[in-house]
């Protein structure tokens, strides 16, 4: 009993102990000097980090930080009305991040709740994939009297050769079922000049391609399309560009839009859509070499309706890492 007493005494509740021990801690010699450095590094530090991010391009501690970006391939599978390839970034294995892995991965199909339709023959056996100067020859064996008419091939060619692109540097896809060779698809050199515009096609960001233009001019090429296709939806008709400036130093564009009442009911109405307007712009001028990253600016504005996009809106922009995460479209 005598041991538990003497144990009360000492062990004090945290509410009380701690702050003692931290002030014993604090006034040992030769300690206060180390906690107080530690203090000031932490503050310093702190305050560059915001002043870094507030004065150029988001840090992007992921692309540090192996294990907070890991591996994927971004695969393309038709909508279910077979009018886009929609880009679709899956989460992969690192063995997968290859040209034969993102080919496995499109065989597969797009995962249940995707809302896309397959781009290739659905559980496909892969024989092989084999690239020779820029040419990717694949060849697929296709589960019994599957077959693909000529529309449904070269848009499994199609698919293939967006998903390739980043691979060896493909530039041309032959697609092979069972043995037969059934659609070729290659890249243009005209298509490796466009900019992609983007606009939202349900869940998802769809490149529409648009002739080689200026940022500027790319901006109000979108702007000017926000309505034409009633499947696509952008920023709401009414807002206008009021200003572009591209800071050539640091590759910083700086965009400023009026803000509307559309556009704050929009963004009150559907926060997602907003930002994936957003993200598509972004995306639009980075694709651009002169701009590696972009400031976007509402008349001053801080955020859209009830607080939405404001750490857009705060900071810089880098190129999306992904512009559809599959995970992140099946939760929609």
């Amino acid at each position: 009993m005598a041991s538990a007493a003497g144990a009360d005494t000492t062990r004090q509740p945290l509410s009380q102990g701690g702050p003692r021990r931290l002030s014993m801690l604090l006034s040992r010699p030769g300690r206060r000097g180390y906690w107080a450095l530690a203090i000031l590094v932490l503050v310093v530090g702190g305050l560059g980090l915001r002043l870094v991010a507030a004065d150029s391009a988001p840090l992007g501690l992921d692309r540090w930080l192996p294990w907070l970006n890991p591996p994927a391939v971004t695969l393309h599978f038709p909508d279910t009305d077979g009018r886009f390839l929609v880009p679709v970034t899956r989460r992969v294995s690192s063995k997968s991040v290859n040209a034969e892995g993102a080919v496995r991965e499109l065989l597969e199909g797009p995962r249940d709740g995707a809302r896309l339709a397959a781009a290739l023959p659905r559980d496909g056996v892969l024989d092989g994939v084999e690239v020779v100067d820029g040419r990717a020859t694949v060849s697929i064996n296709a589960p019994g009297e599957q077959s693909l008419d000529p529309d449904a091939a070269q848009l499994a060619a199609d698919a293939l050769l967006r998903t390739l692109e980043p691979f060896d540097d493909i530039r041309s896809v032959r697609l092979l079922v069972d043995g037969a060779s059934v659609a070729d698809a290659e890249t243009s050199l005209a298509r490796r000049d466009l900019h992609p515009i983007y606009y939202s096609y349900g869940p998802y960001l769809v490149p529409v391609a648009e002739a080689s233009r200026a940022p500027d001019e790319a901006l109000r090429a979108y702007l000017s399309g926000v309505g034409a296709d009633p499947g696509l939806v952008g920023l709401p008709s009414d807002v206008r560009l009021i200003g572009y400036r591209l800071d050539a130093g640091r590759g910083l564009a700086y965009i400023s839009f009026t803000f509307t009442e559309s556009l704050r009911d929009f963004a009150v109405g559907d926060p997602d859509g907003v930002r994936r307007a957003l993200t598509g712009i972004v995306a639009m001028l980075t694709s651009y070499p002169e701009v590696t990253a972009v400031m976007l600016d509402f008349e001053g504005r801080a955020r859209l309706g009830l607080g939405q996009c404001s750490d857009m809106l705060r900071a810089p922009q880098l190129e999306p890492g992904a512009l559809n995460d599959e995970a992140v479209a099946m939760r929609r």
